[in-house]
């Protein structure tokens, strides 16, 4: 049995510390793989690749509709479940359920406003990368969105 002194200084010595690596770990996966997340747009597919978490090719006779919206505004679109990925506050990378009962693959970088691509086989795709305006433009010259 640990006397109180020693239980503090186990917490002092073990806990605290590797706590503090893992928080550490987290924060450095989170910004490793904002900054690693690949998207490639084309007339023919769109090339999603989220490091560690999931890559995904979208031939264009895939998609089913592409629009801009408020995820805040689609109460459907909302993330309920985490299948294979890291949601911390508004940055969510990798695999999930929506309450619409979809899975989908998100890359999103602390914003409200993305881009939402729903596929013919009811998977959904969110975007919202750092270079948003970029995305979108893309996106429209290579007619993905009208």
């Amino acid at each position: 049995m640990l006397t109180i002194q020693q239980y503090t200084i186990y917490i002092a010595k073990i806990v605290i510390p590797s706590i503090i690596i893992a928080v550490a770990i987290l924060l450095a996966s989170i910004i490793i793989i904002s900054r690693r997340t690949r998207i490639r747009i084309t007339e023919g597919f769109i090339h999603i690749k989220i490091p560690l978490i999931a890559e995904k090719y979208i031939p264009k006779p895939d998609l089913d509709v592409a629009y801009i919206t408020d995820i805040r505004d689609r109460i459907e679109l909302r993330i309920v479940k985490t299948l294979k990925g890291l949601k911390i506050g508004g940055w969510k990378f990798g695999w999930f359920k929506l309450l619409n009962g979809a899975n989908a693959l998100v890359a999103m970088s602390r914003r409200s406003t993305c881009i939402v691509i729903r596929l013919r086989n009811n998977q959904y795709l969110l975007l919202a990368p750092k270079d948003f305006s970029n995305v979108v433009s893309t996106l429209k010259k290579k007619a993905w969105l009208t």
